[in-house]
């Protein structure tokens, strides 16, 4: 699917979209129940909207969003319920095993605490896939969002980048744009914004990110950058000690 871009200038017409926000949506009823509903094993709120939309895609017409259209939503002042710990997880876990196919293998690299076993039993998921004759992972990444910049599946190495000396990690510090200066951060063994990828072409990966030296000059500086795959100033040497 090319980007569509048009909608800023001609926002009453509908675009496509990859997903979906989940929370505000409109569909033909019948349809909702034939092509699987929600998963009755979801906990609570949280990856229901990534599910549907891989969904949608891979075994029906997709989505498509309208920018004029407007609905209201009243929040309450506060939820009279709380999401049990670990529900997100739960959640994702059970996407990815069934949607994700060897893919799913990428997400359990950028969450390594988490394990297959603790999104429970998705055989009535994967049955209704089959029953619906719904295409491939790979598929929906080549023709529905083919600009997405996928890491590597089995790269040198991944993880938090330690500075020894001082026991702290490189951290984007949320700058997660191009030209964002990530520094050093206590290290907090969660992942998020210390969690780098060190690809096959030597470069340090974060989010379809590099890390980019700013010039060869000895008072250089490190910023975040789109990857242009011609090593240079994005490839760095790993010396093991």
């Amino acid at each position: 699917m090319k980007t569509e871009f048009f909608y800023d200038k001609c926002f009453h017409y509908y675009f496509r979209s990859p997903t979906m926000a989940g929370g505000l949506f409109a569909m033909d009823r019948r349809y909702f129940f034939e092509s699987g509903a929600y998963d009755r094993k979801l906990i609570y709120w949280g990856g229901e909207n990534v599910e549907m939309s891989f969904r949608l895609w891979m075994c029906g017409d997709g989505i498509e969003i309208i920018p004029c259209s407007r609905v209201g939503h009243v929040f309450r002042e506060r939820a009279p319920y709380k999401s049990p710990d670990g529900s997100t997880d739960h959640n994702s876990i059970r996407v990815a095993e069934v949607w994700m196919d060897e893919f799913k293998e990428i997400f359990y690299s950028f969450r390594a605490n988490l394990k297959p076993e603790m999104g429970g039993d998705v055989t009535e998921r994967k049955k209704l896939r089959d029953k619906l004759q719904c295409k491939s992972f790979k598929w929906y990444l080549q023709n529905i969002i083919p600009e997405l910049e996928l890491p590597d599946k089995y790269p040198y190495g991944r993880g938090d980048i330690k500075n020894l000396g001082t026991n702290s990690c490189l951290d984007t510090l949320a700058q997660n744009n191009a030209g964002g200066r990530p520094g050093l951060y206590p290290c907090h063994k969660m992942g998020t914004n210390q969690f780098f990828i060190f690809t096959k072409r030597k470069e340090i990966w974060h989010d379809g990110l590099c890390v980019d030296l700013d010039s060869h000059a000895d008072t250089a500086k490190v910023k975040m950058w789109s990857c242009h795959k011609q090593a240079g100033n994005q490839e760095w040497i790993h010396q093991r000690i």
